[in-house]
């Protein structure tokens, strides 16, 4: 079973992920608010954050975890295609009372 990564910790109970591997590992330790957006880009502490991530993630074996900031969440989705080409992500389902495992 492989990492589960997600881009910051949020309030949300994340332990139903943990079936598909663990821990969970964060990229950032904090949400990117509106007032940090310079010149329309994140700042580059949390770009650089997000691009380790990109870099370290096995594909065979990792997940990305949707969960939290929306913003942060895209710029690692294009860091991950532009790296890998596919990955596989975690997504809650209610039906399912879960997450369960996509491929993108």
């Amino acid at each position: 079973m492989g990492r589960i990564f997600a881009v910051h910790p949020v309030k949300d109970d994340l332990s139903p992920a943990l079936r598909h591997g663990g821990p969970i590992l964060y990229a950032c330790d904090r949400y990117i608010y509106s007032d940090e957006i310079i010149n329309q880009a994140i700042p580059h502490a949390v770009r650089n954050s997000l691009a380790a991530v990109a870099q370290s993630f096995n594909v065979d074996s990792d997940y990305l975890l949707i969960a939290g900031d929306h913003l942060q969440l895209m710029v690692l989705c294009a860091m991950l295609t532009s790296r890998h080409g596919t990955f596989r992500v975690l997504r809650f389902d209610r039906q399912a009372a879960g997450y369960v495992a996509v491929w993108v």
